[in-house]
């Protein structure tokens, strides 16, 4: 990892997206992009995910329309409950699976 690699971590329940600013061999300073407004972060460099490991979340409620066309309930409800580590509030509400 190094000085402006994007990097995903996770912080009181809600998942960062940011880029690195500083680091050295223990812990990593993010400027956090997502969710906006959150400032800098520094986070034990163990807690850092690669983001080729993560979906975007502007991609996850296109898949969970497409868990609900496959009627794929175990992947729906696990793409609704990442959406909602992401903190994007009214855009899962009333979401529920049917078998209509």
């Amino acid at each position: 990892m190094k000085v402006g690699d994007w990097v995903h971590t996770i912080h009181e329940k809600h998942k960062i997206t940011g880029f690195i600013t500083e680091t050295n061999d223990k812990m990593v300073r993010i400027f956090v992009t997502i969710p906006k407004n959150y400032g800098v972060l520094v986070v034990n460099r163990n807690l850092i995910l690669k983001p080729s490991l993560l979906i975007h979340p502007k991609d996850l409620p296109s898949l969970i329309d497409f868990s609900l066309d496959t009627n794929d309930r175990e992947w729906f409800y696990r793409l609704v409950r990442e959406l909602k580590l992401w903190n994007t509030p009214g855009i899962t509400k009333g979401v529920l699976w049917s078998d209509d």
